[in-house]
């Protein structure tokens, strides 16, 4: 099976040059670097001649960078494109024991990796999530479990720090939904997989060690400000016209009301604490521009602005 490994890079270069290191046995690995301004290209030149980097000269989110990726992959012919985060670390056998997994069970059209916590690698960071239609929301397997842990539910997605797709997929359902941008591509793109027909499934062979959200230079104000927006267009494009409206009516509506609230009443605690001249004023700007990447994100979902995000979130 022709395999290619595809791995997005934006201004990660010592976490890229990890797992490219990681991955020296590999033949067919393609690195798509998301318009940095860190070195990254000159360094992955220098250190890993053979492997093929692609520059798409701007940030396109997870889900636009990896498209082109998958395109170059297929071009040429793969049979299969192996989506990995640059903020991993594989096993040795780490791409076979994909292959052989697949070989042994062709029905399965998406295989998620076996991520332990780069911090702490006897835990799982998570092996994918169930959709939760209450809470509007996954419920993670796996989350925080030790290392061993195996589950028999029938997953709704899998850990997007390592997928394995067939061309197949691709070919029937099209590619990730670059709208997306960051979170909820994954999701999105295998409850597609799934109603096409296609089995999800993980492959506990196919060891990595993952950072975990080692690209959000914003910090939780970037991760709440995507996560918001997308939950909102994962709901859209996912769920029954029934269920949509029950989700909005009953969380989404009235999330936005509370946070609108907790907004300005977080302003006008700032303000108040100017005045005082009290010592907790920055972790409560910061509460603030949570709550602001909040609101935004829904705005913007509103509006159907699917961008890469104010700038005032990154500064």
């Amino acid at each position: 099976m022709n395999v290619a490994v595809i791995i997005l890079n934006w201004n990660g270069r010592n976490d890229t040059l990890e797992c490219l290191k990681s991955l020296q046995d590999t033949g067919n690995i393609i690195v798509v670097d998301n318009g940095s301004q860190d070195d990254s290209v000159t360094a992955i030149r220098e250190q890993f001649p053979t492997v093929t980097l692609l520059e798409t000269g701007k940030n396109l989110g997870y889900a636009g960078g990896n498209n082109i990726g998958i395109e170059y992959a297929f071009k040429p012919g793969a049979d299969a494109v192996l989506l990995l985060n640059n903020d991993t670390i594989v096993h040795p056998h780490f791409v076979q024991s994909f292959i052989d997994s697949a070989a042994q069970n062709p029905t399965i059209g998406i295989w998620g990796g076996y991520p332990l916590r780069f911090s702490d690698p006897e835990k799982l960071d998570h092996l994918g999530g169930i959709w939760n239609s209450e809470k509007g929301d996954f419920d993670l397997v796996g989350l925080n479990a030790p290392v061993g842990f195996h589950s028999s539910q029938s997953l709704d997605y899998v850990c997007g720090c390592s997928i394995f797709i067939r061309r197949e997929v691709f070919d029937k359902i099209g590619h990730l939904e670059p709208k997306f941008f960051l979170f909820w591509e994954e999701a999105d793109f295998a409850m597609r997989a799934k109603r096409a027909g296609f089995g999800i499934d993980i492959c506990y062979s196919a060891i990595l060690r993952h950072k975990v959200s080692a690209s959000f230079t914003g910090g939780k104000p970037h991760k709440k400000y995507f996560w918001w927006r997308g939950r909102a267009l994962w709901i859209e494009r996912n769920c029954s016209s029934a269920e949509k409206q029950l989700l909005f009516k009953n969380l989404i509506y009235p999330e936005l009301l509370h946070y609108k609230k907790l907004f300005w009443l977080s302003k006008l605690q700032i303000s108040l604490s100017k005045l005082l001249r009290k010592k907790n004023l920055l972790q409560k700007q910061a509460q603030l521009k949570e709550y602001r990447a909040i609101l935004q994100a829904l705005s913007d979902y509103f509006s159907k602005t699917f961008h890469s995000g104010p700038d005032w979130l990154f500064k």
